[in-house]
């Protein structure tokens, strides 16, 4: 994704980059909802540059702006440039601007305007 995290080099890895959310996100009683990305799976980097959520996300646990939730199983992630203004709303209170959740190996260089 910048050179230190290359997406191509490890089995099931991806890279998400310059995706935007406008629209609303209501996902009752669901879990693990994100404005680009619901959550990771698998081994490998992920990488999560450059995106934007202006729309308002809510569900029931696990409610980010940019990802959901990034799993223990879902490899290393890299989140680099990611903003958020919409609300997000989660039932339980697992919520956040960027992600709701990290269970995993995160690297977090996002901002949010929330």
């Amino acid at each position: 994704c910048n050179g230190t995290y290359p997406d191509i080099l490890a089995p099931y890895a991806a890279s998400v980059q310059n995706c935007k959310n406008y629209g609303e996100i209501i996902a009752n009683g669901s879990r693990d909802v994100g404005g680009i990305v619901g959550q990771t799976h698998g081994g490998g980097y992920r990488c999560i540059i450059d995106c934007a959520n202006e729309g308002n996300i809510s569900g029931n646990t696990n409610v980010g702006g940019i990802i959901g939730r990034h799993t223990s199983t879902g490899g290393q992630m890299l989140l680099s440039g990611n903003t958020n203004t919409g609300t997000i709303t989660s039932a339980d209170g697992t919520g956040g601007p960027i992600y709701g959740k990290n269970d995993g190996t995160l690297i977090d260089g996002s901002q949010s305007n929330e």
